[in-house]
């Protein structure tokens, strides 16, 4: 997943947030463990983007459009990556 770890710091660099990923599993939620990048925030985590099976969680002042088109490029190289190398048996 380094693609994906990649995409993720360059994301908290420029827009100085913690973030990470949480793969979902029927009600909860299954913290993916490399996926994690950023410096601890005393704010309140948000939901910077969610599909169906993955969430981004980050902990930011604001969230604008441009932080968004990141988070999307995040969930779906992980996304490819579960997709590529997870199929069922």
């Amino acid at each position: 997943m380094s693609d994906c770890e990649k995409i993720l710091k360059q994301l908290c660099q420029q827009f100085q947030c913690k973030a990470w990923v949480c793969e979902k599993v029927g009600r909860r939620m299954s913290y993916l463990a490399p996926l994690k990048a950023g410096e601890e925030r005393y704010s309140e985590p948000m939901v910077l983007f969610e599909d169906d099976r993955f969430v981004l969680f980050v902990q930011c002042d604001q969230i604008n459009e441009e932080m968004k088109s990141w988070g999307w490029k995040v969930v779906d190289c992980v996304r490819r990556h579960f997709d590529e190398n997870y199929q069922p048996s």
